[in-house]
């Protein structure tokens, strides 16, 4: 009995080493089933951040199109009040050059009637230079204030669209920055 008995006994000590074997692998497939379980939620956590900052991409990039338009829109504005500028003293020109014009036409027929005048004894017309200096010196002072003011509703309409578009920018890098501090509070 004593060789079965040794037999039973190296039998038992075998399946004991085996069932050791078990358990400790047991412990190691555990270990790793809950390190992947941990991986798997940190995969998932970096997957919402991903998505919450891929929204947030998509809202900066609307705002920045919105940005683009309203300077499309200044630029536009700006080309369309410097051609105004432009026509308006194409216009003063043509003014200045017809009131020459006038004014060299004017010039012989004065000295015409004067002396026509001074043949009858009538008195001579005013000086030339009186009526087309008043007049021309009333144009230029109306086309100046006329410029000026255009350029100060451009300058003043520049202002407001820059501090617009800085209020916006710091708003949005407001938000920006909310979503990354949420973002590394639950991180930690």
């Amino acid at each position: 009995m004593s060789i079965k008995t040794e037999a039973q006994e190296d039998d038992y000590f075998t399946k004991l080493e085996v069932l050791k074997d078990i358990r400790q692998k047991t412990i190691v497939a555990e270990k790793m089933k809950l390190n992947m379980k941990d991986l798997i939620d940190e995969l998932q956590r970096e997957e919402n951040c991903i998505e919450e900052y891929q929204r947030e991409l998509e809202l900066l990039i609307q705002e920045k199109m919105a940005h683009v338009e309203e300077l499309r829109l200044i630029h536009t504005d700006i080309n369309t009040m410097e051609d105004l500028t432009k026509q308006v003293r194409a216009s003063r020109q043509k003014i200045l050059d017809d009131i020459g014009k006038a004014h060299e036409e004017f010039l012989p027929l004065k000295e015409e009637l004067n002396e026509m005048r001074s043949a009858v004894g009538v008195p001579p017309l005013r000086d030339p230079e009186d009526l087309p200096q008043s007049l021309l010196r009333g144009l230029v002072n109306h086309a100046i204030n006329l410029f000026t003011g255009t350029l100060r509703y451009v300058h003043c309409a520049k202002q407001k669209v820059v501090r617009e578009i800085r209020r916006r920018a710091n708003e949005g890098m407001m938000h920006s920055s909310r979503v990354l501090m949420t973002h590394f509070a639950n991180s930690q």
